[in-house]
């Protein structure tokens, strides 16, 4: 847990586990790729009722890709503009919005 135990603090820097029972764990401070590692080997075993909270801010487009399947993800747009791709097996769905526009 992070040394600083007060209520306020930055969710793009501490991640929240939401865990089995309905608890709220703030995490250790996110230090890049291999911090999911370390979050799997803390929580995996809640499996996929334990899901991650987290922020992130990006300045460029990603060159890789992520998928969930066994679970949903959540994403919310709190700045700028963003695409996101939904890959189908008819091809890829893309769904666009930002903080200027709302999905209709």
């Amino acid at each position: 847990m992070p040394a600083n135990d007060s209520p306020v603090f930055r969710l793009d820097e501490f991640p929240i586990h939401l865990g089995l029972g309905a608890t709220a764990v703030r995490q250790t401070r996110f230090s890049g790729i291999e911090w999911y590692q370390q979050y799997g080997e803390r929580h995996g075993g809640d499996g996929i009722e334990g899901p991650l909270v987290s922020m992130h801010g990006f300045s460029r487009s990603w060159d890789s890709w992520e998928m969930h399947p066994s679970g949903a993800e959540l994403v919310v747009c709190t700045q700028g503009r963003i695409t996101l791709h939904q890959e189908l097996e008819a091809g890829s769905l893309p769904y666009g919005w930002g903080t200027e526009t709302r999905p209709r």
